[in-house]
């Protein structure tokens, strides 16, 4: 291989077979160092989908505590509401309730002042 680079170095003519084997030598040559590349962009893609699925998961899991916060806090804000619905109409049916004794009372009074009367 050396005498075939040494003579195309100094300008001499090659053999149709000499020339068919230093194109064979450049293309292997050529290959190898296309395999090396893909290899390492290989490597180098397979470092980013990895770094990718360490983020996804990341965000998944930001994404599900955040969701489980919200519906926590969601929950809590829900409780605090109806039981404040509760007792608003707790005190309104006590109100009713006091004002219908009332008005009992007073018909009482209407129909004992009417028969004395």
């Amino acid at each position: 291989m050396r005498s075939l680079l040494n003579k195309t170095t100094q300008g001499k003519r090659l053999s149709e077979q000499e020339y068919l084997i230093l194109m064979n030598y450049y293309n292997t040559k050529n290959m190898d160092y296309l395999f090396t590349e893909l290899r390492n962009i290989r490597n180098e893609l397979k470092g980013i989908m990895e770094s990718i699925d360490k983020k996804f998961k990341e965000a998944m899991d930001y994404a599900d505590k955040a969701r489980k916060e919200s519906t926590e806090y969601a929950d809590k804000n829900k409780k605090e509401i109806i039981d404040y619905v509760d007792k608003r109409f707790e005190a309104i049916d006590k109100r009713f309730e006091d004002l219908n004794k009332r008005i009992d009372n007073l018909r009482e009074l209407i129909l004992t002042l009417a028969k004395k009367a």
